[in-house]
């Protein structure tokens, strides 16, 4: 079982410079989904939070943590101009893989009657860190002695353990609202600049993702209900992902009409890609008080995964609050003389 696991991690170190960061519920920090969405707030501030625990019932855990703001100017000649801080950290736990990264962004939308056409950007720094401490690699191997030797050489190649790198994105979205609902469907291109990364071997680039997305949120029985299919597909490096699946909403009437509508939140999703088999069903559920939304999805891993190493699943947690402007703006008001 031992010797499985360590093929299992000597596995995934490779593939986490191949591939980059996926997530269940990858549209609700809008940063690491396509820079330009920003633009489409509706409120003068939204934060976000994400973590997610990536095959948590195995020894060697894949974690990640995600941090969002974002600031919509309400007035002046930058009006529905937003601004944005994105903040992710992931780690694969015992074997000291480590990414932390730091994006600052703009977004602006062009809007004509019901359409708005966004365009955006991510300007981010990349720090990458590898320990190759108690690391063990095939060439270690002690057959009399039945286990790793890590005092040999390894002779691997990783060029340096540590590397900070400059990352560059941008995104272009449209979206339109119409009387039974919204449609949003836009482009996010990461790692556009391709960081030259001397960690994984010497000379080689980061790959430039390519994030595509559709979706259209329907509002039934006069906005009382509103059911959301949605589609998203990566591709790096010759690498696909497909996310897809329904996110429903049940709204419940607020207690005063100041106060923001509150809803009960439920869907499922799925994530499979071209050329390769279904990964997991996620079923996810949530609940938005007022400005304050919790989310929770749970993915059950169908693909091969499971198949090889038994039941391997994974957790995600998104935690969403927003402040609207409270600034009173007043009117004149002709009347008449009495």
């Amino acid at each position: 079982m031992r010797l499985l696991y360590f093929f299992l991690i000597l596995f995934c170190i490779p593939s986490s410079f191949a591939q980059d960061l996926h997530y269940t519920q990858y549209d609700k920090l809008l940063s690491r989904y396509n820079p330009a969405t920003n633009a489409h707030i509706e409120s003068t501030f939204r934060f976000g939070l994400n973590y997610r625990m990536q095959w948590f019932n195995l020894p060697n855990k894949f974690s990640t943590v995600q941090l969002e703001g974002a600031y919509k100017v309400q007035e002046g000649p930058l009006k529905n101009f937003t601004t944005s801080i994105y903040f992710s950290h992931d780690m694969v736990t015992k074997t000291g893989l480590s990414n932390l990264g730091f994006n600052i962004g703009g977004a602006y939308p062009i809007t004509f009657k019901n359409h708005a056409l966004a365009l955006g950007i991510n300007l981010g720094l990349i720090y990458r860190k590898i320990d190759m401490n108690n690391r063990s690699f095939p060439s270690q191997w002690n057959l009399a002695a039945g286990d790793f030797d890590t005092k040999t050489s390894n002779n691997e190649n990783y060029g340096i353990t540590q590397k900070i790198m400059f990352d560059l994105g941008a995104g272009i979205s449209w979206k339109s609202t119409f009387k039974s609902g919204d449609l949003n469907l836009g482009l996010g291109v990461f790692h556009a600049n391709r960081p030259k990364d001397g960690i994984a071997r010497d000379n080689s680039r980061l790959g430039v993702l390519y994030n595509a997305h559709i979706a259209y949120k329907l509002f039934l029985k006069n906005r009382k209900y509103s059911i959301e299919p949605k589609l998203r597909y990566q591709y790096l490096d010759k690498a696909s992902e497909m996310n897809f699946g329904l996110e429903g909403n049940i709204y419940l009437q607020p207690s005063s009409p100041e106060k923001a509508q509150n809803a009960i939140i439920v869907g499922v999703l799925g994530r499979a890609g071209f050329k390769r088999t279904y990964d997991a069903i996620s079923p996810l559920v949530g609940y938005k008080y007022q400005q304050f939304s919790a989310l929770l999805s749970y993915d059950v891993h169908i693909g091969k995964f499971r198949t090889d190493f038994g039941t391997s699943s994974s957790v995600e947690l998104t935690l969403l609050y927003t402040i609207s402007s409270k600034k009173v703006y007043y009117y004149g008001v002709p009347c008449g003389i009495y």
